[in-house]
């Protein structure tokens, strides 16, 4: 950099001065600005110059010289390093780890048929020793068993996993064929030769067959199993010893087994355990295939192609910056017919500006609207959006709301559907069949080519973001204003003199002064002292302490000494010279905008209004006219591509394109958007929506991610060039089956993955929503529950940060009943089937009052909701037990009207029962059910045993609903006192009345008029005005025909006789 650059780091103030700088926060700008350079070097090159001076306290500020050199610095953009592949090696071995992971996760069920012996399978001639041996086996083959040599390679190739299977368990299947099923499975590695095969057993990866396990052992039985054949000592805890495993089977079963002498013969065998081995191909993953696929390729992609990618802000070592690099601000529109709140809005704001952001809240609090919102916000300013979640039901929960957006061009394709019909898939979409419906949607009547007013629409959206910039700047500048307070404030207690005297001119002559007092006698040599005579320098120095003790008699009368006197005068010169340079920068401030003109607010509303009426019908023209400007070369480009694509087998495009072609597949799919700007697909069925290309789209949303494993999202973040992540961290974990000991085994001895740093990104312990480390966004707002039943969960689980805006009137309450409340406890003593019996009671009870809600019966356990299953079936219509009467995590994602909540907790209970229902990892399942329930929640069980309970989830669930008070609708004691004053004045106000995606405190709705009664703690910021949210709150108010009346509760509080006049007043002035 040239040197006059670096003199754009001062400011200048309104008299085109330079505002100084201290000596350690210049040397960290200019090393900022050129980390070439080194700070204190350059200062001194500047001072060399001529372009800067320092002042009495070491600050430096520009000469003239220097102030005529000045160059402006440029904005600077974000700069991202770029990567290397350190910064992507932990993540090339996570994908390895997590690959190993889910095939271990999966049951997949391996049986083997006769027929297919020497075809499909062989019977390997294995070594006596062979079950002991850690050594690799020389195995040989005949003609006859080559084509089963020949399959295994085959599918070897593909990565799929071979193993030997030993002892076999054969029975006959209804077709009276001979099928085998391994017990026990070895993983081998095998290198293949004409005429033998090499064999290494993976001795660390022996299990056994857990489909086998669940068929032939008593559920009950099954842990007890698991634990008597595994290592019990040791490195190998928790892992399978395959000696002890076959002795354990020989004897619960039995079987003749003696692994050193096989047998050979396994044709007409008789039911039950063989002495046999196979070596085979396992059955291919049904779930996770592609999944494993698709880590494997995208682990292979170089540095450069992941930086594109979402992955980069969560699994690159160190993640990217959690911003844009010079990215213009993007306005958040509200495209459903409920607007939204506060929380909602903020989420979208988040979600449109930031590469990642994350969103959290219970049911009912409106995640799957601002997920539609999202996604039409993205297609409506020409982005890309790809909606996934690891079921099915999330998927479904936004089919109706995406098409109530843009009925007539759908505006997302949908892969999975709620009928069971095949859905959507990206390469067999016609193209064709959208062009033809956006030229029926353009001759219809009421279609929107106006072009002077989609210009008027996209000049409010600017005219928003000006707003919204403007804002951002005054808080600045406030702020600036606040720091600039706190340094007065440590500033005025040190300086003792007039303030109006203060200049820089008063302080040179102060340092002047102080300087010439400065000849310590005792320090001094003879010949200095000689020329102290001469030049008469103690007669100065005499006068100028005479004058300084005149000029400064407060430190004159404190400092006796003429040296300790310099020092304080040197430190008020200090002290002057800050609170100049403060003096300066305030005056700067003050320079720019600190307040919005009323003039301005009052258009702001205007266009609000106009936005929300023009909204549907310029979405729906934007549409259509980028499908029409895409050019006829393009669209055909198009077709071919996807055909091409289609026949490659893909969605590995990557085995398919170079990696200098992603570019080009990029900006294809960029065309493609034009056409089908959205999907929504499961986790496992990402390769429906797009092919596997970094990058495409240009958002990921990761609905349910808590509920989710890390490794399915990796695939969808290698899709997008941002992510939104919604979850709830108190609802459902991922359901893991892997056993501890084999994933500890995994982790820490196959992969090494042994850093604080891997923590994070461990399978068992983490989701996919907690792996993304950006704060989350809480939506606070619930619209679901009865306040009875909500507060139970808010104050368990969300520490009651909750507002409960549930309307009552839209709840399906059983009457005549004898119910209280909405949530009612039957109690009783320590018995199943008394639990039963009350609740065939509880639906004979709700059939005869002809309930015409939806019903839920839920247990924790899968005996008691089996027991129900078999006890409520002659209940139906009232209820159907297939739907509507399953365990807590069976139940998921369902919600009723009236839940019935079968406790099941007894002394009969086992050990693992009992763990199960009180244990801090599995708090979450009474969350789940209460949480389900709409309008009423009975809770049926032993009460007392919930009141002692270990689990707080449990006790407070059992307390007396007295114990958790009603809450008024009044959300302060303000409020309160203006609503009662208002009723006596003979208004009838509304509270919490809903309007525009806001509450308000008080309606008088006949009049128009909003009341708010605002607490200066929570309504005013940091500069004593009001927040941001109030002011474009009272915008969108204004924008629907209302008035805005505000009233502090001090107001209230003080003159309420005032306030009523004043709201009467204003009735009158409508």
């Amino acid at each position: 950099m040239k040197l006059e650059e670096f003199l754009g780091i001062w400011q200048l103030t309104a008299k085109k001065r330079s505002v100084s700088i201290g000596y350690t926060a210049l040397c960290r700008e200019i090393e900022k600005l050129d980390p070439g350079e080194i700070g204190y070097k350059v200062i001194r090159r500047l001072e060399d110059e001529g372009f800067i001076s320092t002042l009495p306290n070491g600050h430096r500020i520009l000469t003239d010289l220097g102030l005529s050199k000045r160059i402006p610095l440029p904005v600077r953009p974000v700069v991202i390093e770029k990567s290397n592949e350190q910064n992507w090696a932990r993540f090339r071995r996570l994908c390895v780890y997590y690959a190993d992971c889910v095939t271990q996760s999966e049951k997949t069920q391996e049986y083997l048929f006769q027929k297919d012996l020497n075809t499909k399978y062989l019977l390997p001639r294995l070594p006596i020793d062979w079950l002991s041996n850690d050594d690799s086996m020389r195995l040989a083959f005949s003609n006859l068993e080559r084509p089963a040599v020949n399959r295994i390679k085959s599918r070897s190739d593909d990565a799929e996993d071979i193993y030997i299977g030993y002892p076999l368990s054969a029975f006959h299947d209804s077709r009276n064929q001979m099928v085998f099923s391994p017990i026990l499975l070895f993983p081998a590695d095998v290198t293949f030769d004409t005429t033998s095969l090499e064999v290494t057993i993976r001795r660390d990866e022996i299990d056994i067959n857990r489909t086998w396990l669940e068929y032939n052992v008593p559920r009950d039985d099954q842990k007890d199993v698991l634990t008597s054949i595994c290592f019990s000592a040791g490195d190998k805890t928790g892992l399978l010893d395959a000696e002890v495993a076959v002795r354990y089977l020989a004897n619960r079963f039995n079987a003749d087994l003696v692994p050193n002498h096989l047998d050979y013969n396994v044709t007409h065998r008789p039911r039950g355990i063989v002495n046999s081995a196979t070596l085979f191909v396992g059955n291919p993953l049904k779930y996770s295939k592609t999944l494993k696929k698709e880590l494997r390729e995208i682990s292979n992609q170089p540095p450069h192609v992941l930086d594109q990618t979402a992955l980069s802000y969560v699994f690159r070592d160190p993640p990217l910056e959690n911003q844009y690099e010079m990215n213009p601000y993007i306005v958040p529109l509200d495209f459903l017919e409920m607007p939204s709140n506060y929380e909602q809005h903020e989420a979208l704001k988040q979600a449109l500006n930031l590469p990642v952001s994350k969103v959290t809240g219970p049911p009912g609090t409106g995640k799957s609207q601002v997920a539609v919102n999202l996604i039409a916000n993205l297609a409506f300013y020409g982005q890309s959006a790809l909606f996934t979640s690891k079921n099915h039901k999330a998927i479904h929960a936004i089919i109706q709301r995406a098409e109530s957006i843009m009925p007539k061009l759908p505006l997302m394709q949908f892969c999975t559907t709620e009928d069971g019909s095949a859905g959507a898939v990206w390469s067999n979409l016609p193209i064709d069949f959208v062009i033809a419906q956006s030229e029926v949607i353009k001759q219809q009547k009421g279609f929107t080519d106006d072009f002077p007013l989609m210009r008027k629409f996209e000049d409010s959206l600017e005219n928003l973001c000006d707003f919204e910039m403007l804002f951002a700047e005054i808080n600045d500048a406030r702020l600036a204003l606040q720091k600039i307070q706190a340094k007065y404030d440590q500033i005025f207690p040190n300086i003792s003199v007039p303030l109006d005297t203060l200049s820089v001119d008063y302080c040179q002559q102060l340092e002047k002064l102080s300087n010439r007092i400065s000849l310590d006698q005792d320090t001094r040599t003879w010949i200095q002292r000689v020329f102290d005579f001469l030049f008469l320098r103690q007669y100065r120095a005499h006068n100028a302490e005479v004058e300084l003790r005149k000029i400064l008699p407060e430190i004159s009368a404190a400092a006796k000494n003429p040296e300790t006197l310099r020092k304080r005068v040197l430190r008020l010169c200090g002290d002057i010279a800050d609170y100049l340079a403060i003096k300066d920068e305030e005056a700067l401030l003050y320079e720019k905008t600190l307040t919005l003109p009323e003039d301005d607010l009052k258009r702001l509303a205007e266009e609000i209004a106009f936005r929300r009426k023009h909204l549907g019908d310029i979405f729906l023209a934007k549409r259509v006219f980028a499908i029409k400007d895409v050019p006829d070369n393009i669209r055909q480009q198009l077709k071919d591509a996807s055909q091409r694509i289609a026949r490659q087998n893909l969605p590995f495009l990557a085995q398919v394109l170079p990696v200098s072609s992603i570019e080009e597949a990029q900006d294809s799919f960029k065309q493609f958007a034009n056409f089908f700007p959205a999907w929504a697909t499961t986790l496992l069925s990402l390769s429906k929506a797009s092919p596997c290309v970094a990058g495409l789209f240009e958002r990921v949303i990761i609905d349910e991610a808590s509920q989710c494993e890390i490794p399915p999202i990796i695939p969808a973040l290698y899709r997008a060039k941002g992510m939104t992540v919604i979850g709830d961290p108190a609802q459902f974990p991922p359901v893991i089956t892997m056993r501890e000991a084999r994933h500890a085994h995994i982790r820490f001895f196959k992969h090494k993955l042994t850093d604080l740093s891997d923590e994070r990104f461990d399978f068992m312990k983490h989701n996919a929503f907690d792996v993304v480390a950006t704060h989350p966004l809480m939506l606070r707002e619930h619209f679901r529950c009865h306040a009875d039943i909500a507060d139970y969960f808010n104050e368990e689980y969300y520490t009651d940060k909750l507002k409960v805006r549930t309307h009552p009137g839209s709840l399906k309450f059983p009457r005549n009943m004898g119910f209280r409340r909405a949530l009612e406890w039957r109690n009783v003593h320590d018995s199943m089937e008394d639990e039963i019996a009350e609740v065939k009671k509880l639906m004979q009870d709700l059939r005869q009052n002809q309930y015409d809600g939806k019903i839920g019966v839920i247990s924790p356990f899968r005996k008691v909701a089996d027991r129900l299953k078999q006890e409520l079936y002659n209940y139906q219509p009232l209820l159907d037990v297939e739907k509507d009467v399953n365990t807590v995590n069976g139940f998921q994602g369902g919600e009723r009207d009236l839940i019935v909540f079968v406790l099941g907790i007894t002394s009969k209970l086992t050990r693992g029962e009992d763990w199960y229902a009180v244990a801090e990892e599995n708090r979450y399942i009474y969350n789940v059910a209460v949480s389900r329930a709409r309008a009423c929640l009975i809770v049926i069980g032993d009460r007392e045993k919930a009141r002692q309970s270990k689990s707080s989830a449990l006790r407070n669930l059992a307390k007396d609903i007295e114990q958790r008070p009603r809450k008024t609708l009044s959300q302060s004691p303000g409020e309160e006192m203006m609503y009662k004053a208002l009723c006596e004045a003979g208004f009838d106000p509304k509270q919490q009345y809903p309007l525009v995606g806001r509450y308000l405190d008080l309606a008088l709705v006949d009049e128009k008029i909003d009341i708010e009664v605002d607490g200066e703690g929570f309504h005013l910021n940091k500069f004593g005005e009001r927040k941001h949210d109030d002011i474009y709150r009272d915008l969108q108010v204004t924008s629907v025909g209302w008035r805005v009346c505000r009233f502090w509760y001090r107001e209230v509080r003080d003159n309420l006789s005032d306030c009523i006049e004043k709201v009467q007043q204003t009735v009158k002035n409508h």
